[in-house]
């Protein structure tokens, strides 16, 4: 089973990574739990040391997701990131915490 963590402050965009991530999983035929954030605040007040992926929205109120990677990779080191963002400018940033990749805004799969 993966451990999938989405941390999205715009509900429509989470509501569709959701959507599009369960869909793959039923197609694979492979179990997933998704756990939801809307702040990158929320999200590392939990456990997520058995996270297999991270999708992080950059821009987000009081802590932006290249910040909550950077605390993401202190404790996990071995999880994918996928940075989820309409700005290009955080690339550069992305190679200090090994973002696997990103996806622009607004996301279609």
């Amino acid at each position: 089973m993966y451990r999938i963590a989405i941390c999205e402050d715009d509900l429509a965009q989470l509501n569709y990574l959701k959507n599009c991530i369960e869909d793959i999983f039923k197609e694979i035929e492979t179990d997933a739990e998704i756990l939801i954030f809307n702040s990158g605040k929320e999200m590392i007040k939990n456990d997520l040391e058995e996270i297999d992926i991270f999708f992080l929205d950059i821009q987000m109120d009081e802590l932006n997701g290249m910040d909550v990677a950077k605390i993401l990779r202190k404790n996990n080191n071995d999880a994918e990131i996928i940075f989820v963002t309409a700005i290009v400018d955080y690339i550069q940033e992305g190679y200090k915490v090994r973002a696997y990749r990103y996806l622009l805004k607004p996301v279609k799969l």
